[in-house]
């Protein structure tokens, strides 16, 4: 069993609890910075709104990028200007200049706003791209935010959604296998953002039975394989609350919701 996995029949086995203690990092959050308006000239209409695109981002993460795909249209000179979503920073901003024109770039100091000119008139062949990482005073849980990028009468909206820091739980989750001489398995925590007391359940890959577990909000996958997560015991489909990916963890499976068995 690889790569995603889908909701099978119900098996009875159930493995046993190995309880461990660790004291995982937390974060303290803080209030939204001020994300300021967006720099440039006033369009002379209402801006067109494009299909919104996503970026996941994970606190303490690397940064990645948002492209904005060409149109191989004409246009005169013009200042292209980015407000980063909150608990986001800009760290570049790229207007594929290639055509012999000079095409200067700012960043705010904080990297909430960046604006790049068009200096002569130009064809849009070549992506626009903004580079954004997740601050470290993000929020623990993770979340939603939006930002936009604008140029003439034409904006997109930037919608990054920041996961909870895992790097943590997961160094915790390798370190509780080790202890145990094993190389897979999963662990769960009773709360949110991976607080309480670690239960570890190892599990070698291509092992598809059911595991009850006690009730977990939070879980790291340190397998092979998507590991099914449901909010009862018995795995059973109607149940499925969530997946978790190979190296990955979930801090989250919805509101007040607990998973209490596995597969």
């Amino acid at each position: 069993m690889s790569g995603r996995k889908l909701p099978g029949l119900i098996t009875a086995l159930a493995s046993a609890a190995i309880m461990l203690t660790c004291l995982p990092a937390t974060a303290n959050a803080t209030t939204d910075p001020s994300t300021g308006p967006a720099a440039g000239a006033a369009a002379a209409q209402p801006a067109a709104r494009h299909q919104d695109a996503d970026l996941t981002l994970e606190v303490g993460g690397p940064p990645k990028t948002f492209s904005w795909p060409p149109d191989q249209k004409n246009y005169p000179p013009q200042q292209v200007s980015v407000t980063a979503p909150p608990y986001t920073r800009i760290t570049a901003l790229d207007l594929h200049c290639t055509q012999g024109h000079q095409c200067p770039v700012k960043i705010a100091p904080d990297g909430r706003s960046a604006t790049g000119d068009f200096t002569v008139s130009w064809t849009f062949t070549d992506a626009i791209e903004v580079t954004l990482q997740a601050t470290d005073d993000a929020p623990q849980q993770g979340g939603t935010f939006e930002g936009s990028i604008t140029f003439g009468d034409q904006t997109r909206t930037i919608t990054v959604t920041i996961l909870a820091r895992t790097q943590p739980a997961v160094t915790a989750c390798r370190k509780a296998l080790d202890q145990l001489q094993v190389r897979e398995g999963m662990c769960f925590w009773p709360q949110q953002d991976f607080q309480g007391q670690i239960v570890v359940r190892p599990r070698p890959s291509g092992t598809d039975t059911c595991g009850t577990i006690s009730p977990a909000k939070s879980a790291v996958n340190l397998t092979r394989e998507t590991r099914l997560l449901y909010a009862f015991t018995g795995c059973e489909q109607a149940n499925f609350i969530a997946q978790v990916e190979p190296n990955e963890g979930r801090s989250q499976f919805g509101p007040d919701t607990s998973a209490q068995s596995w597969r």
